[in-house]
């Protein structure tokens, strides 16, 4: 989510999908929240799945949650408008779901979210109910490290009296109907810093969970409520993070070469000689010029690395929404051609260059092949609609020929009716004039 909007979202219904994040047992991506962002939303009656995050369910599970510096993210979870908590009623804020209703005797994958990152000056508010303000939910959950950097303002809590820590791992605990079978609430390690800076508010209403760290610490959950270190820090580390624009989001990718750079020093001696004549002595002097020429040849690499696509050049070509052409157009410069450092003077440096040269062409030709692909498809586009609009046009026109003929129907009607009514007139005016008459 990228840009200074904002977006706000209040469920009624029980939702055991995310409201931000993978659906019931569902997997997403990482979440990014970016710089400047307002969310806010508000569940008036809970599920299983986290307000942002992963869903409720076996095997749900979504990878980092991060929010952006100067990003202000509220979730807030209740049962009902008033605010009212249900002590039974699942739910985390911002973090992991959990399996609803009771886990299955066989929990094998239980929902999971990864790490979960707050940059400097960020503002959090995070209200779970049973589940955990950031980190799990109450049950089989797990999540990943729990980072806040200095500066970033956060208010977490867990509402329930039997729910889990405000910022740290749920209850875990026993299956309800099958003693013997357990399940645990598990978090990675948490960190905060400038911790005594008040910045970072924990509260948790059970009486066996605490604020930071573990969801259950009685001697029947404490096994089941897993943390790992929980470092409270007066160490002050700024870090601004998150998306900041459009362009940073990844809209693609494509592998490209990797080249082992290699350079070649090619040394070259020239000689030279003058004759100095005196009228009674003749000198014969030498003189050596060594120069010494480096050219760079690029070697096909063993490996491939990623490159992101950047923002491509959107043409809407449509009369609908999402009717567009994304074209990406690669980087052309010498440096990508690999060719900006290539030599081919001496003759040496020059046969040494063939193949990055080679593989530039290949480059070009490729790039070139994709632009003519656009340029083809946007031809087609082009014929379709001067074919749409030829046939829009004869329509209209068609329509409008109608539309005279209505009227040209009309006039002839009310002109019929025009002359009937005078002759009737007339005609009645004449029979008035043959009365008169006879009575004279």
């Amino acid at each position: 989510m990228v840009g200074n909007g904002s977006l706000s979202i209040t469920s009624k219904f029980l939702n055991f999908g995310a409201i931000i994040g993978s659906d019931y047992e569902g997997t997403c991506g990482n979440i990014l929240l970016g710089q400047g962002i307002t969310v806010d939303i508000i569940q008036e009656n809970n599920g299983p799945g986290a307000g942002i995050g992963s869903g409720g369910g076996e095997s749900s599970s979504c990878g980092d949650i991060s929010i952006g510096s100067n990003s202000n993210i509220t979730v807030k979870r209740y049962t009902t408008p008033g605010g009212t908590v249900d002590n039974d009623n699942p739910g985390v804020a911002i973090g992991a779901g959990q399996i609803s209703a009771r886990p299955q005797v066989n929990v094998n994958m239980p929902p999971k979210c990864g790490n979960i990152i707050i940059y400097s000056n960020a503002n959090v508010t995070a209200y779970g109910q049973k589940g955990a303000g950031i980190g799990c939910g109450a049950g089989a959950s797990s999540c990943g490290n729990i980072v806040i950097y200095s500066d970033a303002k956060v208010d977490a809590k867990s509402q329930s009296v039997t729910g889990s820590a405000a910022i740290g791992s749920g209850t875990g605990g026993y299956d309800s109907l099958v003693s013997s079978i357990r399940y645990q609430s598990t978090c990675g390690d948490i960190k905060i810093y400038s911790y005594s800076s008040g910045n970072v508010k924990a509260v948790a209403a059970s009486i066996d969970a605490q604020a930071i760290g573990k969801g259950n610490t009685s001697s029947n959950y404490s096994a089941y409520s897993i943390v790992g270190n929980v470092l409270l820090l007066d160490t002050a580390m700024q870090k601004t993070g998150g998306i900041a624009d459009y362009s940073e989001l990844s809209l693609g990718e494509t592998t490209v070469t990797e080249y082992e750079i290699i350079t070649d020093t090619i040394e070259t001696t020239e000689t030279t000689g003058t004759i100095t004549e005196t009228v009674t002595t003749q000198y014969d002097t030498w003189t050596e010029t060594t120069e010494h020429i480096s050219t760079t040849v690029y070697e096909d690499g063993e490996y491939e690395r990623i490159a992101k696509l950047n923002k491509p050049l959107i043409i809407h070509t449509g009369t609908k929404a999402n009717e567009h052409l994304r074209v990406y157009i690669e980087n052309m410069r010498l440096s990508a051609l690999g060719i900006e450092d290539t030599k081919i003077d001496p003759l040496e440096a020059a046969v040494s260059a063939l193949g990055v040269i080679d593989k530039a062409i290949e480059y070009a030709l490729n790039n070139a092949t994709k632009v003519g692909a656009y340029s083809s498809r946007l031809g087609h586009t082009n014929e379709t609609l001067v074919v749409s609009k030829e046939s829009m046009t004869a329509s209209e026109s068609t329509i409008r020929d109608a539309d005279m003929a209505k009227e040209m129907v009309s006039f002839t009607k009310n002109s019929i009716l025009t002359q009937a009514s005078q002759a009737i007139l007339a005609q009645a005016n004449q029979n008035l004039s043959n009365v008169l008459s006879l009575l004279q």
